[in-house]
């Protein structure tokens, strides 16, 4: 029978923790959320109401549709009057607080990836994973669990038996059940974090070349135009148009309202593109159509 104090040292306590661990690991990924509903606002841009009030024009009448699209539009338009070379935020940099909706719209994406990351490290150092062996993908479903150690399904367990007015200790082989399971869950959840990794930075780097990209936000915004009815006349769309298509008021490539609508900031096209990914592109090109509009006016 090995020293009682060996047997403190040797003992694992983590097993009764993992519930809490997974809780905790899932309150990691509202974070970012958190930050992102935190800040979005700050510079006049009302982000999420503007998302929200575009979400219900699906289920809203001929009437009502148009009344939200104008509000929306003129939200835009405001915000885009008020543009200037200062951060409208004191304390924050002219080059972030001009640029501030889209900027954190990236920290966001990326504070994902840092969680993602330090995920990781926390199931290394909660449970004591091997990560050259992760990372190696030596640990897999098929991998000896038992040789391992992660989650043993064998192993020492103590009990007592009253004999005689006495309590005799014993220590006998036993199987870990529970283990069975917790070994997968944590396996999965190492690849289903490796994937989002993954996905997170694809969606980061394209998100990047989207926003603060001047093509790529001209684009965009022509596109939405064109599909309008309000895209250049110099644009091959505009050139093989329908005879029978009614005549819409298009302007020339050089006009100073395309090119104003062309050049907005990027915080209004990632509000475009917000809205676009949640209400739909038929939302999205009305909202475009009403702003262009009013920018001529």
């Amino acid at each position: 029978m090995p020293p009682e104090h060996y047997r403190e040292e040797r003992e694992l306590t983590y097993y009764q923790w993992v519930q809490f661990i997974l809780v905790f690991l899932a309150f990691l990924f509202y974070l970012p959320y958190l930050y992102w509903s935190t800040v979005n606002w700050w510079s006049g841009l009302q982000v999420k109401a503007v998302v929200a009030a575009a979400c219900k024009l699906n289920k809203t009448d001929v009437k009502g549709r148009q009344d939200q699209i104008e509000k929306i539009a003129s939200h835009l338009k405001k915000f885009i009057d008020r543009q200037g070379r200062k951060s409208p935020i004191p304390f924050i940099p002219n080059a972030i607080g001009r640029n501030w909706v889209s900027f954190n719209y990236v920290l966001t994406k990326s504070l994902f990836v840092i969680n993602l990351f330090a995920q990781m490290l926390l199931i290394h150092f909660f449970l004591g994973f091997d990560m050259d062996d992760f990372l190696s993908l030596k640990v897999g479903f098929g991998s000896n669990w038992i040789a391992d150690g992660i989650f043993p399904r064998q192993t020492m367990c103590d009990f007592e038996v009253r004999k005689k007015g006495s309590i005799q200790k014993y220590s006998v082989q036993c199987v870990l059940s529970m283990n069975m399971l917790n070994e997968k869950i944590f396996l999965a959840l190492f690849y289903w974090l490796l994937a989002l990794i993954i996905l997170t930075v694809t969606n980061l780097i394209l998100s990047l070349q989207h926003f603060f990209r001047a093509s790529s936000r001209e684009a965009f915004v022509r596109r939405m135009l064109t599909a309008g009815g309000h895209g250049s006349t110099d644009d091959d769309t505009g050139s093989q148009r329908d005879e029978k298509e009614p005549l819409v008021d298009r302007p020339t490539k050089y006009s100073n309202d395309y090119n104003r609508i062309l050049s907005v900031n990027p915080d209004v096209v990632v509000v475009l593109h917000l809205i676009a990914k949640n209400a739909g592109d038929n939302v999205c090109q009305s909202v475009v159509n009403v702003l262009f509009k009013k920018l001529s006016e």
